[in-house]
């Protein structure tokens, strides 16, 4: 029976990057090298129409001979097949990916993307990339915007254990997945009604529509990140949240320093959808946890007010 007609393949292009070695060299090595239809003077041919730039230097001094092609594949292999110039190469794409400066599900897919080509890679080096989770959630949690910083938070929750690297790839995945079914596939920039530098260090729920100064200044430990953001503000219940939102006056909805009636915020609580923070919302086991606490605490006054009281005599 004749094989189908299959679409034709596009041979890879090597122009010297480290990076892509790796791919070319596998990709070539089926469609070409070991291809026992073509003989080593085409192989030479593919060969030299497939490397650009600095690899192309490299053979560029060979001509096309079936006795060239193999001295021209060892060049090529003692050149890039190195192992440390290779795990290097990887490094530096974890190393130098971009931040995002804005909410985009597009941006968060390609960091995605990144990464994980970059770990896929350095597992096939022989690296040890699961024992990796601390220091490299430490360096991307830092690449993500604000509203994806603070969800991230919130996810963790109360947790005190470090977070692997599959939990936040499973976060990415379903953040990103949201977004675009939520219309937010390009970067989106929430319109500013009035400007202020302090705008990309403001938590999610936080907007532009006020020019307060002091918004960069964190009322509870007073260092320069939003509340939102404070780790002392975050290690506390959602109760005591709340409470330390109206000592210090600030907005449900948006945690910013004004009355939640001049809230220009159309964020809402990301586990029940209601017009307040996310950071205070309160569980169905927080809320009754709360109530038995107070009804504990009333019923303990009164007891100790009934045993304090003189006993009644008539005259």
């Amino acid at each position: 029976m004749p094989r189908s007609a299959l679409p034709h393949i596009k041979l890879p292009i090597f122009s010297g990057d480290y990076q892509s070695w790796r791919p070319f060299c596998d990709l070539f090595t089926s469609l070409i090298r070991d291809n026992p239809e073509l003989t080593n003077v085409e192989k030479m041919h593919y060969l030299k129409t497939c490397v650009t730039e600095e690899a192309s230097r490299l053979i560029s001094n060979l001509s096309i001979s079936g006795d060239n092609f193999s001295i021209a594949w060892n060049l090529l292999m003692s050149r890039y097949e190195n192992k440390r110039f290779l795990i290097s190469a990887q490094l530096d794409k974890i190393i130098n990916l971009k931040p995002l400066k804005t909410k985009s599900a597009q941006g968060l897919r390609t960091l995605l993307t990144a990464l994980s080509e970059a770990t896929a890679a350095l597992r096939s080096y022989g690296c040890a990339v699961d024992t990796w989770d601390p220091l490299l959630l430490h360096l991307i949690v830092k690449l993500l915007d604000s509203e994806s910083r603070e969800a991230w938070e919130v996810k963790l929750g109360s947790s005190i254990a470090y977070p692997t690297f599959p939990q936040f790839e499973e976060f990415l995945i379903e953040r990103t997945r949201a977004m675009e079914n939520l219309g937010l596939s390009v970067s989106h920039t929430p319109v500013a009604a009035a400007a202020g530098n302090y705008r990309s260090k403001v938590a999610a729920h936080v907007t532009a529509s006020t020019s307060d100064s002091n918004l960069s200044a964190c009322p509870l430990c007073e260092l320069s990140h939003p509340l939102a953001r404070c780790e002392q503000y975050l290690s506390k219940t959602a109760n005591q949240r709340k409470d330390i939102v109206i000592k210090h006056r600030r907005c449900y909805n948006c945690l910013a320093p004004h009355p939640v009636r001049k809230c220009a915020s159309t964020r809402r609580c990301l586990k029940c959808g209601q017009r307040h923070h996310t950071s205070i919302h309160e569980s169905n086991r927080e809320s009754l946890s709360t109530s038995l606490s107070n009804t504990t605490a009333k019923k303990t006054i009164n007891q100790s007010t009934e045993k304090s009281d003189p006993p009644h005599t008539e005259d």
